[in-house]
């Protein structure tokens, strides 16, 4: 048996059999209500009711609002774990530690989060006018570059992943721009930052969501875009869009076990199934075999939940990785 082939016999989640790759009830479950309340990152005054300084009526608003989130989240996470369980997972050791949500909850939680670094609803605000101005330069250059490399519907497969990560790599791009056109060291510097990522964190999960629909979608009807059939490039593309499907843990999985056999006959780069097998694992297990995500932990990455430290170089081996004290050095010396 060879090194790939014995790695991928020890992958746990691959024991289970093959699933169709396509709906589950955690997909049916994505269209939720909307609530009454019209939310939008052009105005932030439906978040107003988080601030104590707020108005009783609109704090009753807010809390009304956080409450009928919470509630979809909690339903939404709840058909995940079903469907897990359909595909062989009886045990989630952390799906329940994260929050699986849609567009309008993911706003409404960054949100609430970043409102915590805050005293009053002016403070929010003017920094919000502030991120607002730096984000509506920042997301036009996006939009641009989606115009530009905008394909359409019937052109070839390959196209049409290279266009499908334009815009949400670009803006994943912003997460670590940290605001560099403004003095860093001014007291309002991380805040502007926070606000920005929350503006962020909007757009690409909107792309994030539209993504995982199409790549469902070429799934169903041709299969996995193997590199044979759409090139290394594309076919790379393809896992990126699975990568970053993170609100549909079952689709990742069906997905894992689906490229899986293929490493072996080269029409999947090893190093992106290692990503994804580490990006399931972690929310299934709370383990990862390879040490491809990280965290950051007392001001510094690292990888969590590691399997068999002593053994990790010895996977990424196998799979033509480099060791992962190299590995580490990709990403920056601290974080907070």
């Amino acid at each position: 048996m060879s090194k790939i082939n014995a790695v991928l016999a020890s992958a746990v989640f691959l024991v289970s059999g093959l699933c169709c790759v396509g709906g589950t009830a955690a997909q049916a479950s994505s269209t939720l209500a909307t609530p009454e309340v019209k939310l939008t990152t052009e105005d932030f005054s439906w978040l107003r009711g988080r601030f104590p300084d707020s108005p009783e009526k609109e704090q009753l608003e807010w809390r009304a609002l956080k409450n009928w989130s919470d509630q979809q989240v909690a339903k939404r996470t709840a058909a995940i774990e079903k469907d897990l369980q359909k595909v062989g997972v009886s045990q989630t050791a952390v799906v329940d530690q994260r929050r699986y949500t849609d567009d309008i909850s993911a706003l409404i939680d960054n949100a609430d989060d970043a409102a915590g670094n805050f005293k009053t609803w002016s403070e929010f605000q003017a920094t919000f006018v502030e991120a607002r101005f730096l984000f509506s330069a920042y997301l036009a250059a996006c939009k641009a570059a989606e115009d530009v490399t905008r394909v359409s519907n019937d052109a070839p497969l390959r196209d049409r992943l290279r266009a499908a990560v334009v815009g949400e790599q670009v803006l994943r791009s912003g997460l670590h721009w940290k605001i560099p056109l403004r003095d860093t060291t001014a007291p309002t510097a991380d805040k502007v930052s926070l606000v920005f990522d929350v503006l962020l964190w909007s757009e690409i999960s909107q792309r994030d969501h539209e993504n995982t629909r199409l790549i469902k979608q070429i799934i169903a009807n041709s299969g996995w875009p193997s590199i044979s059939s759409v090139g290394q490039d594309a076919s790379e593309d393809a896992w990126l869009l699975v990568q970053h499907a993170d609100d549909d843990p079952v689709f990742q999985l069906q997905v894992l076990r689906l490229i899986g056999p293929l490493i072996a006959t080269n029409e999947v780069a090893p190093q992106s199934y290692a990503l994804l097998s580490d990006r399931v694992s972690l929310k299934i297990s709370g383990t990862q075999r390879y040490g491809t995500q990280l965290s950051c932990v007392g001001g510094h990455y690292v990888p969590n939940g590691l399997e068999g430290p002593s053994r990790v170089n010895e996977r990424r081996k196998a799979l033509g990785m480099k060791p992962l004290e190299q590995y580490e050095k990709q990403f920056p010396a601290s974080c907070h």
